[in-house]
């Protein structure tokens, strides 16, 4: 079996355009690389990925600790964004620029739409900085940036799914979320929960709440049954011809105006009924609910993207996969105590 010295000589390459080839550096031309592979193939040659992370942990150990630059790319601009949703994107950017800082790495913001950078012009920019890193944040509409050279990338998606292209993603597990928030509504004594969520919301996040919540009431003990408000627009005279109809003692929602609703109505939170929201991060105010921790999905984002880096797993990965985080109970004001 050849070295990588050989190697290289007898494809008139350097060796270290060969070793970088081996390891799936996207600074050698695919043709280059796809060349060495098939030459290391017949050869029985290849790159020891745990001899490749010791020798890196050696340069780390022994020089600067800067790194290099990962992207932090936000799909969207400020003014597409509503308030609440910016301020936990933004909770979920600072744990991402946290943890890369601790792992030598320094953030970079790109706003696509602002300034008219497109999929296009990011991916010269980021060409011209020598930048391989991306870390995505999530859209409200099913983002599409497949446009980019994958194969010079290694990119991480901060939502649930994404398929254009299907990057390795990290997320909240919706589903089991909406069990533990129905748990906890139990818990403090409430029998006819009501859920409220916008149909398009719905569907982006794969039906998961809704899933959760039918589940929960055909297997906790004691829940009646109330059919959802689910609707592509959420409406207060919807909402209170559902209300009307079902009589539920809680409403569990993402959006504070239903709660509004709720009190236009007359009713009285926590007195007479609950109120439960999705997400409390997108809200100043005290409310109960679910605490989706967007610090910590942008810090788990940014150590999975890391990592990629130190592996060289550069491109579209064969298997999409989604690693999801526990979200946290809030206890706030539109309960009633236990």
């Amino acid at each position: 079996m050849k070295s990588v010295r050989e190697l290289a000589r007898a494809l008139g390459l350097s060796h270290s355009t060969v070793y970088d080839a081996l390891r799936n550096s996207p600074k050698v031309k695919k043709a280059t690389r796809e060349r060495v592979l098939e030459a290391a193939e017949k050869e029985g040659l290849r790159h020891n990925p745990l001899a490749g992370a010791l020798m890196s942990e050696i340069r780390r150990s022994s020089t600067a600790s800067f790194q290099g630059v990962v992207a932090v790319v936000d799909l969207e601009c400020a003014e597409k964004r509503i308030t609440q949703a910016a301020a936990f994107i933004n909770e979920m950017y600072e744990g991402a620029k946290e943890m890369a800082a601790e792992l030598g790495f320094r953030t970079e913001p790109f706003v696509l739409g602002d300034e008219e950078i497109s999929v296009e012009r990011l991916g010269s920019i980021l060409s011209s900085r020598g930048i391989n890193g991306l870390l995505i944040l999530p859209a409200r509409e099913s983002p599409d940036i497949s446009a980019l050279d994958w194969d010079r990338y290694a990119g991480v998606y901060c939502d649930s799914v994404i398929e254009k292209p299907a990057l390795d993603s990290v997320s909240v597990d919706h589903y089991r979320s909406m069990l533990f928030a129905m748990s906890k509504i139990r818990e403090y004594g409430y029998k006819r929960p009501g859920f409220v969520m916008e149909g398009d919301q719905d569907q982006r996040l794969l039906y998961r709440y809704e899933a959760g919540y039918r589940m929960a009431q055909r297997e906790v003990e004691g829940f009646e049954i109330i059919e959802p408000y689910i609707s592509q627009e959420l409406s207060e005279r919807g909402f209170q011809e559902w209300f009307e109809r079902n009589q539920p003692d809680i409403v569990i929602c993402h959006r504070m105006i239903t709660k509004q609703w709720m009190e236009s109505m007359g009713l009285k939170v926590p007195e007479t009924h609950g109120f439960c929201k999705i997400n409390v991060s997108t809200t100043q105010e005290s409310v109960s609910g679910l605490d989706l921790c967007p610090r910590a999905l942008g810090k788990r984002g940014m150590g999975l993207l890391v990592g990629k880096l130190h592996r060289n797993a550069y491109g579209i990965p064969a298997k999409q996969m989604t690693s999801t985080i526990a979200v946290e109970w809030v206890d706030g004001a539109t309960m009633r105590q236990m």
